[in-house]
């Protein structure tokens, strides 16, 4: 229990949504608020649990999807969470919102107009960032020009850090089990050997006192 204590401490799984929530962790301490969705298929769905210690705002374009996940999520949800249904709402959320996580793939005809909207509302609030989960850094295009902004790419890397980390925790705790059995080895030795010796100086001493 010592050993889990000091070495195995915080070695949870990287699924999509840990990450994202530890990316957004970092970025709350800055500029807390809501959280905008963007999606609402398997990948949105599996996010939006880690996502429900914030306001959070959904949308998607199609209706019927959109509502499933709200389902899904108001009843359990501590912090309020709303639908987002009309286009003026999905402007209103991109210009509003602290932090956008968007599980859809790169869009360059409608992604100028999100980036735009974004910016508008930038200019008023600084450490906003946007999770794009819809593909890599070198596909990202205009999107590169947030300064918060992060993709599969910089979630992979976040997943390699934490690997390396949960690697090398285990070394140090199996070192540390070693160290103890090393330990425990040398006890056993020594209380072995004093014990052997008194038992051998009693037997002598009790000779010796027969003897005389």
């Amino acid at each position: 229990k010592e050993i889990r204590t000091e070495f195995l401490q915080n070695l949870g799984g990287s699924s999509y949504g840990t990450l994202v929530r530890k990316l957004l962790r970092e970025r709350k301490k800055i500029t807390d608020g809501p959280i905008l969705l963007v999606g609402a298929g398997r990948l949105a769905q599996s996010i939006a649990p880690y996502l429900q210690g914030s306001e959070l705002w959904l949308w998607n374009r199609s209706s019927e999807a959109l509502s499933a996940l709200y389902e899904s999520l108001v009843t359990r949800s501590k912090a309020p969470v709303h639908c987002l249904s009309s286009p003026q709402q999905e402007e209103e959320g991109w210009r509003l919102a602290s932090h956008i996580v968007v599980c859809i793939p790169y869009d360059p005809r409608l992604d100028e107009k999100r980036i735009a909207w974004f910016k508008e509302g930038q200019n008023e609030s600084v450490g906003r960032s946007v999770i794009h989960l819809g593909g890599l850094s070198e596909e990202s295009g205009k999107w590169g020009e947030i300064p918060q902004f992060y993709s599969l790419t910089h979630l992979f890397s976040l997943q390699d850090s934490i690997e390396h980390t949960r690697m090398t925790q285990i070394a140090q705790a199996n070192l540390a089990c070693e160290k103890k059995a090393q330990l425990r080895a040398l006890k056993d030795i020594k209380f072995f050997l004093v014990s052997g010796y008194s038992f051998v100086y009693g037997q002598e001493s009790s000779f010796r006192y027969s003897a005389g």
